[in-house]
C-alpha cells in the first residue's frame, strides 16, 4: 500500500512540474508585455504664452506621469493639472500658469500594460515667449510641388513642396504640426521652417491605393494642427500623375516546401529599460518567474526521490 501511494505521489509530482512549465510558457505567449510610446504636443523650443496647453495622448494618465520644471527658477517640480480630455488629447497645464521669458522642461511617461513600468520619454525643453494672435490662415504654395512615384509592389508617392507663411502664422510655425494631405489623406511629413520664419519646406511620403489609382488628377494641401485649437488648411493644389494600385498576386497552386528550420541567437541587453520609450520588467514579474522555476524544480525533485525510494524498497525485499 505504501509503495503504491508513494508511486502515485511521484508520478503526480512529475506531472505537476511539467504542467507548470507549459502553463507559464502559454501565459508568456498569450499575454506579452506591451508598451506604447506616448505623445505630447506641441514640441517646440519657443511657445507663445497664450497657447491652449499641452496635449498628452494618455486619457487615463495621472499627474504623477507628468513632470514640469521651471529651469529658470530652479529644479523644483511644478504642480500640474490634467484635463479636460478632448480625444485624443488630455490637457496638461501648470496650476500657476507659465511665465514669459522662463525656460521649462516637460517629461512624461509611456503607457504600458502587463505589469510593466511607465518609463519617461525624452523631455521637451522650451521657452515661453510673448503672446501672439492665434492664426486663422497658414499661407500659400510657392510654385508647383514635385511628385515622384516609386514602385515597391505598393506604389510610394513622395511630395516636395514649399509654402509661404502668413504673418500671423510665423510665431506659431514651429508650434503647429504641419503636414501635407494628398486626396484628403494625411502623409508622413517632415517640415523645415526657414530661419526667417517666412517659408516652410515640406517633404512627404504616402502610398497609392485602389481609390487613388482610379484618378489621374490628385489634390494636395497643407494642414496645421494644434491640440485644443481649430485645424487650419490651405487651398488645394491639383497635380496630374498616375498612382498605380498595389500589385496583389494570387499564389500559384502547388506543393509548398517547408522552410529549413534555423536557430536564432539573441544577445540580451543589460539594464532595466531606462532608455527613452523603453519598457522595464517589474520586480514582481521577475520574482514570479523565479518562484515558478523553484516550484517546478521542487516538484521534479520530489518525483525523482519518491521513485528512487520505491525502487530501493523493492530491491531490499
Amino acid at each position: 500500500m505504501e509503495r503504491t501511494t508513494l508511486g502515485r505521489l511521484g508520478v503526480g509530482a512529475l506531472i505537476f512540474a511539467a504542467l507548470l512549465g507549459v502553463t507559464r510558457r502559454a501565459e508568456a505567449i498569450a499575454a506579452p508585455n506591451l508598451c506604447i510610446p506616448a505623445r505630447m504636443a506641441p514640441v517646440a523650443t519657443s511657445i507663445p504664452h497664450n497657447f491652449p496647453g499641452f496635449g498628452y495622448d494618455v486619457p487615463s494618465a495621472a499627474t504623477t506621469n507628468v513632470h514640469l520644471v521651471d529651469t529658470t527658477k530652479g529644479a523644483s517640480e511644478l504642480p500640474v493639472t490634467l484635463g479636460p480630455v478632448t480625444a485624443p488629447w488630455n490637457k496638461v497645464s501648470p496650476q500657476a500658469g507659465f511665465t514669459v521669458g522662463d525656460s521649462y522642461t516637460l517629461t512624461f511617461d509611456s503607457l504600458c500594460y502587463g505589469g510593466m513600468t511607465l518609463p519617461e520619454q525624452k523631455p521637451i525643453t522650451f521657452t515661453i515667449v510673448a503672446d501672439a494672435p492665434i492664426p486663422t490662415t497658414i499661407g500659400d504654395v510657392m510654385g508647383t510641388p514635385t511628385v515622384v512615384v516609386k514602385d515597391h509592389g505598393t506604389s510610394e508617392v513622395d511630395l516636395d513642396a514649399i509654402y509661404t507663411l502668413s504673418a500671423e502664422m510665423k510665431p506659431w510655425a514651429a508650434v503647429y504640426e504641419l503636414a501635407l494631405e494628398m486626396d484628403g489623406r494625411t502623409m508622413e511629413t517632415h517640415a523645415n521652417v526657414a530661419s526667417a520664419g517666412d517659408t516652410v519646406h515640406l517633404t512627404s511620403r504616402g502610398w497609392c491605393d485602389e481609390v487613388s489609382s482610379k484618378a489621374t488628377t490628385h489634390t494636395v494641401r497643407l494642414t496645421a494642427t494644434l491640440p485644443f485649437s481649430p485645424g487650419l488648411q490651405t487651398m488645394t493644389t491639383a497635380l496630374d500623375f498616375t498612382c498605380p494600385a498595389p500589385h496583389i498576386v494570387t499564389p500559384t497552386a502547388g506543393v509548398l516546401t517547408p522552410p529549413t528550420p534555423t536557430e536564432t541567437t539573441t544577445t540580451p541587453t543589460s539594464g532595466a529599460g531606462t532608455h527613452s520609450g523603453g519598457c522595464a520588467i517589474s520586480a514582481s514579474s521577475a520574482s514570479s518567474a523565479a518562484s515558478d522555476g523553484i516550484l517546478g524544480g521542487v516538484g521534479l525533485l520530489l518525483g525523482v526521490t519518491v521513485i528512487l525510494r520505491k525502487r530501493t524498497t523493492k530491491g531490499a525485499r
